[in-house]
């Protein structure tokens, strides 16, 4: 099974126009497609997966909000509710004939106000506690962007709390390891990097730990970023499953006229 996970930066038309053309050149299982907005561009995305064939799965956030598309070309048995707190920034989809649920999460980011502080320590909180319930019944692919860095990242950000760091202990107890640990132990890579240089890994690929050793590959692809697509480096996920999964009918993925779509974004 491949995945990618790609922070779309609620696009505008011609942005999403890009980002559907440098789509349309690979060949992803699961697509995760975190900030969509409700503007003309984010439209665009889904409703262009979609014309294409895959199952896309997600809660359209208000207007002032951001969220997350999971789109996938395999059969989906069932489309999971996300956390009761901000439901729209996780989308969760299990496959047909399997116990496999992929999970695509945004994580909201903060500032150091305390209103922005405690939403997000309480999106943390329920996303960890649902994440946890569904390892009952599942093997979880979870991904996406975080907005958490982990403890062995460098540099160390004086800005990230302790809470913050703890979340992956949390998540670790729960049965889920990094992939990207699990191939690159000490290599530093970033997702995201901001006005001064400096590099943050706030996106995340996480498995149960009983298919860690079924990961194949797990990978940051730059090009994305820097060919100027989004702000964020895409990063994807090769992982055998053991399993045959059924796979949809998909055509080409191509952008919609623009006059389909209300102007902005």
């Amino acid at each position: 099974m491949k995945l990618l996970t790609i922070n779309v930066g609620n696009p505008s038309p011609t942005r999403a126009e890009r980002q559907l053309a440098w789509l349309s050149g690979r060949s992803d299982d699961v697509l995760v497609l975190s900030e969509l907005g409700t503007g003309s561009g984010s439209t665009m995305l889904v409703d262009c997966l979609a014309v294409a064939g895959y199952a896309t799965i997600w809660q359209k956030p208000p207007a002032d909000e951001r969220g997350v598309l999971l789109a996938t070309r395999l059969e989906v048995a069932d489309a999971l509710a996300g956390p009761a707190f901000l439901p729209w920034r996780a989308s969760a989809a299990v496959f047909q004939d399997s116990h496999v649920v992929v999970v695509g999460v945004y994580v909201p980011s903060r500032d150091a106000s305390p209103e922005k502080t405690e939403r997000k320590r309480r999106f943390l909180v329920e996303m960890c506690r649902w994440l946890d319930g569904l390892s009952h019944e599942k093997v979880r692919l979870v991904i996406g962007d975080f907005n958490l860095l982990d403890r062995h990242h460098v540099p160390r950000h004086g800005f990230f709390g302790e809470w913050e760091y703890a979340v992956f202990d949390t998540l670790s107890a729960s049965g889920l390891v990094d992939a990207f640990r699990l191939v690159e132990p000490n290599r530093q890579e970033y997702s995201w990097i901001d006005r001064g240089g400096e590099g943050y890994r706030f996106d995340h690929c996480l498995v149960d730990r009983v298919v860690a050793t079924k990961v194949r590959e797990c990978s940051y692809l730059h090009e994305t970023r820097q060919g100027g697509l989004t702000d964020h480096s895409a990063m994807e996920l090769d992982i055998n499953m053991g399993t045959t999964l059924k796979v949809r009918q998909v055509g080409p993925i191509t952008a919609l006229q623009p006059s389909l779509f209300d102007v902005g974004g």
